[in-house]
C-alpha cells in the first residue's frame, strides 16, 4: 500500500500510457489547491482507456479542465471512495466513449448532471451514497446500452422515470433509500433483462404495477419502506428466479399469495415438517413441480426476524455443494420466510439419535466428512464467519 501525494505532473512523462491504476492506498493531493489537481496533466495521455483511482484520501474536488481534457479514449473512470467533494462537473458529458463511471461513496453533492445523457456508451453507472439531490435526469433514458444503474442512498427527489422501461437494465438499485415519490411506472415491467430491483426506503405510493409479472429475470425485488397500498399481485407468483422478495413496512393489504414462489397449500399443518425456537418448517410444491422446504419465522419473537436478517445476508454470499441451496426468500412487515432445497432423508438429529435409524460407522465417517467440507467452505474462510450447527 502507497500513500503520498501523486505529483501533479502525473501525466506528463506518461504521455503513452493507457491504464492508470492507483486503487486501494492512502494517496492523497495537495491540500492547498482543493482539488485533484494531478488529473489536469492526464491531459496528456491521449491513449489512456482506464483510469481507476478509488479509495484513497485525497478529499478535493473534480477540476472541469481536467475532464474536458481528458483522453477522448477513456473508457473506465472508477473514482469510489476516495474523498471528491462538491458538484459533478457539467464537462464529464464529454467523455464519449465512457462504458464505466463509479463515482459511488464520496461526497459530492448538487444534482446529476443532465449531460451523462451525452454517454451513449456508458454501460455501468454507479453514483451510491453521495450527498446528490435534484430529480433524476430525463436524459439517462438516452443511454440504451446502460445496463447497471446505482443511485442509491442519495436525497434525489421527484418521480422513478418511466422511460428506464426503454433501456437495457440488467441490476438496477435505482433510487433506494432516497426521497422518491409517486407511483411505480408500469413501464419497468418492459425489462425483461432486469435482475435487482431495490426501491426501498422512499415515498413511493400506489399499487405495486401488475406489469412486474414481466420481469422474468428478476431475483431480487425490494419494495419495503413506502407507501405502497393494495394487494400482493398475484402475477409475482409466475418469477420463476425470484429469489429475495420484501414488501415489508407498507400499507399493503390482503393475504400473500400462495403460488408460484409463495406456494406452501397455505401452510396447513399437514405440510409442517420440522418445528424450532425461531419458527416452523413447512413442505411445499411450485407450480413447476419443485418440491421446497419453507422457514417461516415466528412473528411473534423478535430474535426470529432478526435471525432472519442474517441468515439472509450470510447465505446470500456464500455457495458450497455441502450447504442447502436456498431458493428464494419473502419478507413483508408480518412474515418472514426462507424457502430452501427440500432434503427429503430427514434431518442429522433424526438419524442420530432416533432408535428407529441406525447409521453404520462408514456412513457415520460420511456425515463427518461432508460436515467437515462444509464448514471449511473457503467463503467462510474469507468472511470469518461463525456458525453454530443447528438440528
Amino acid at each position: 500500500m502507497f500513500s503520498g501525494n501523486v505529483p501533479i505532473d502525473l501525466g506528463v512523462n506518461l504521455q503513452q500510457i493507457q491504464s492508470i491504476n492507483l486503487q486501494k492506498n492512502q494517496f492523497i493531493n495537495d491540500p492547498s489547491t482543493g482539488e485533484l489537481s494531478f488529473l489536469i496533466s492526464l491531459s496528456h495521455c491521449k491513449f489512456m482507456t482506464f483510469l481507476m483511482i478509488g479509495d484513497n484520501q485525497f478529499r478535493g474536488t473534480l477540476p472541469k479542465s481536467s475532464l474536458t481534457n481528458l483522453s477522448s479514449s477513456l473508457e473506465r473512470f472508477i473514482a469510489y471512495d476516495c474523498g471528491i467533494r462538491g458538484e459533478i462537473p457539467v464537462e464529464i458529458g464529454n467523455l464519449t466513449n465512457l462504458s464505466w463511471l463509479t463515482l459511488g461513496a464520496n461526497e459530492l453533492i448538487g444534482s446529476i448532471p443532465q449531460e451523462l445523457g451525452n454517454l451513449n456508451k456508458l454501460q455501468t453507472l454507479r453514483m451510491y451514497e453521495n450527498k446528490l439531490d435534484g430529480i433524476i435526469p430525463q436524459s439517462l433514458c438516452n443511454i440504451k446500452e446502460l445496463y447497471f444503474l446505482d443511485l442509491r442512498r442519495n436525497r434525489l427527489t421527484g418521480k422513478v422515470l418511466g422511460c428506464l422501461g426503454n433501456i437495457y437494465l440488467d441490476s438496477n438499485a435505482l433510487s433506494s433509500s432516497n426521497e422518491l415519490f409517486g407511483q411505480i411506472p408500469s413501464t419497468i415491467g418492459q425489462l425483461q433483462n432486469l435482475v435487482n430491483l431495490s426501491l426501498d426506503m422512499n415515498r413511493l405510493d400506489g399499487a405495486i404495477p401488475k406489469s412486474f409479472e414481466n420481469l422474468v429475470s428478476l431475483e431480487y425485488l425490494d419494495l419495503s419502506h413506502n407507501n405502497l397500498s393494495g394487494q400482493i399481485p398475484m402475477s409475482l407468483t409466475k418469477l420463476e428466479h425470484l429469489i429475495y422478495l420484501n414488501v415489508s413496512f407498507n400499507e399493503l393489504s390482503g393475504e400473500i399469495p400462495d403460488r408460484g414462489p409463495f406456494g406452501t397449500n397455505n401452510f396447513e399443518e399437514s405440510n409442517l415438517i420440522g418445528k424450532g425456537s425461531l419458527g416452523l418448517v413447512y413442505k411445499g410444491t411450485f407450480t413447476n413441480g419443485t418440491v421446497v422446504a419453507m422457514k417461516v419465522f415466528n412473528a411473534q419473537v423478535q430474535a426470529a426476524f432478526n435471525r432472519f436478517d442474517l441468515e439472509c445476508k450470510v447465505l446470500r454470499n456464500i455457495r458450497h455443494r455441502n450447504l442447502v441451496k436456498v431458493i428464494r426468500s419473502c419478507a413483508n412487515l408480518d412474515f418472514k420466510a426462507l424457502v430452501l432445497e427440500y432434503m427429503p432423508n430427514g434431518d442429522l438429529d433424526y438419524w442420530l439419535y432416533s432408535h428407529k435409524n441406525f447409521l453404520d460407522l462408514i456412513q457415520r465417517l460420511k456425515i463427518m466428512v461432508d460436515v467437515a467440507c462444509a464448514l471449511n467452505s473457503n467463503y467462510i474462510k474469507a468472511t470469518h464467519l461463525s456458525w453454530s450447527i443447528v438440528t
